[in-house]
């Protein structure tokens, strides 16, 4: 049998989502790395109430909701896709440009990947990196 012996450096190999995190300000301690994590959840009743304002009469609550929407980035994409298809013409068409306008952009993505890389990491096997 033919055993592999690893070099004490692989151990210390860099890790993407330390590089990411680290670049955005955001310490790899376990506190922070679960405060990161937990900031991609958002309050599903604002959300519903958000979603049912996109269809206001109020031009002023729908650009609320709208700009309330945009502002989440790509963390409540998940929440658009999962509503059924609103009956109110004025909340369908709005709900769909906000996720077009979510998909695309790129600066959201990033955010995507920060949240992706702190619950990555929350996951992997502690070692000292992470505070674990």
């Amino acid at each position: 049998m033919i055993g592999i012996t690893l070099s004490p450096l692989a151990h210390c190999a860099p890790d993407w989502r330390v590089d990411l995190l680290h670049s955005q300000g955001i310490p790899t301690t376990h506190a922070s790395l679960e405060k990161t994590a937990s900031e991609a959840v958002t309050d599903e009743t604002k959300l519903n109430e958000a979603y049912q304002q996109l269809g206001s009469a109020s031009y002023q609550e729908r650009g609320h909701a709208y700009e309330y929407f945009k502002s989440k980035g790509n963390s409540i994409l998940g929440f658009l896709k999962s509503k059924e298809p609103a009956e109110d013409p004025e909340i369908r068409m709005r709900a769909s440009e906000i996720q077009k306008h979510l998909e695309s952009n790129v600066a959201n993505q990033q955010d995507l990947m920060v949240i992706n890389a702190a619950k990555s990491l929350l996951k992997s096997p502690k070692d000292k990196s992470t505070g674990g």
